[in-house]
């Protein structure tokens, strides 16, 4: 049971008791006023006692009617009110999603090589010039990803490509394109060391 519902029950349980208890109060009172003027009447047998019995008798029932009316009022407000109440969803608190691993990753970019080793990871494509996939632990392939601008001269891939084919006999070399991916090796320092060289032709 929603908790709302539960505090209005208890509520109108309380409000109950109370309208009770007032009902039993304004009763004895006005039997024990009534007892007593029809003991006067009795005895003294004046008209003025029957006039000021009924009078009380008259604004005593007045005032229970009333009473009765409020509370009865009262009581279809809250229930009217019980009904109409939604019940409440409470959100779980929000969780911060846990930040992927970045040796996890499915994909990565490297920006700088250095000999065999290939470094300075970026999720940016436009900034990478390698890309690693099929990454499995300590263990990925790599191609190149960069664009021709990246090519200043054929001792740039040297220790990580093999050239299918001479790219001095092209001019202008309009795309490199990997033809066959090589494999590398994550190393302590951050880097991939390649461990067999991507096979590369010129465009």
């Amino acid at each position: 049971m929603n908790i709302i519902n539960v505090i209005l029950a208890v509520f109108i349980s309380f409000f109950l008791i109370v309208y009770t208890y007032l009902l039993y109060r304004l009763w004895n009172r006005y039997s024990k006023l009534k007892d007593s003027f029809l003991e006067a009447q009795k005895h003294k047998g004046s008209s003025k006692f029957n006039n000021l019995g009924n009078n009380l008798n008259n604004g005593i029932d007045n005032k229970l009617s009333k009473l009765e009316r409020d509370l009865g009022q009262r009581i279809r407000d809250l229930e009217q009110e019980v009904k109409e109440i939604k019940l409440i969803t409470i959100s779980p608190p929000a969780t911060e999603e846990p930040k992927q691993e970045k040796q996890n990753s499915n994909t990565k970019y490297l920006k700088e090589k250095n000999g065999e080793f290939l470094s300075h990871e970026t999720y940016n494509a436009d900034e990478g010039k390698f890309k690693l996939v099929n990454i499995q632990g300590d263990k990925a392939q790599f191609e190149f990803s960069g664009q021709v601008a990246d090519f200043v001269s054929p001792d740039y891939f040297d220790r990580a490509c093999e050239f299918t084919n001479n790219p001095k006999n092209l001019n202008p070399i309009r795309y490199i394109k990997t033809v066959e991916k090589g494999d590398v090796e994550f190393q302590s320092d951050g880097s991939w060391k390649v461990i067999k060289k991507a096979k590369i032709k010129f465009e």
